[in-house]
């Protein structure tokens, strides 16, 4: 039984290139190395450009608490359950401001009719008197 694991093009390369290069060119099929029962090749599922995003729970076997691993592309991140729920609200507050944004200035553009750069510099002026700075987010 054959196990697949998927790497990004630029991992995958890599380990082309080192396998050429140790002399194990014949490790090479279809643009995928075979480790014998396990391959390593680029995930065709995803769409190209697109960053991986992954997340899963497991027991820390230090303090044997339940943590939440976040991968995003190559960085992984591993935080305990409160860490994680802040980020959960910080993320579900940050997605209601930006269809705030998008409704905001559709309704600038598209009734109000203003021309994009003068809506745009205008949901600027919004931004910052929700949140106190153009470049600063207050979390909830």
């Amino acid at each position: 039984m054959e196990t697949r694991i998927e790497v990004s093009g630029p991992a995958l390369n890599e380990i082309l290139q080192k396998l050429v290069a140790a002399g194990h060119a014949d490790r090479v099929h279809d643009g995928a190395v075979d480790l014998g029962e396990f391959r390593i090749g680029v995930d065709s599922t995803l769409k190209p450009g697109t960053v991986p995003v992954t997340m899963l729970s497991f027991l820390s076997a230090r303090t044997k608490q339940g943590m939440v691993q976040l991968r995003i592309g190559d960085t992984v991140v591993q935080m305990d359950l409160d860490k994680a729920r802040e980020i959960s609200a910080m993320l579900q507050s940050v997605i209601e401001a930006a269809i705030s944004d998008q409704l905001m200035y559709t309704f600038l553009v598209n009734n109000v009719r203003l021309s994009e750069d003068t809506a745009g510099r205008a949901l600027l002026d919004f931004r910052e008197l929700r949140q106190g700075s153009r470049a600063t987010v207050i979390p909830n």
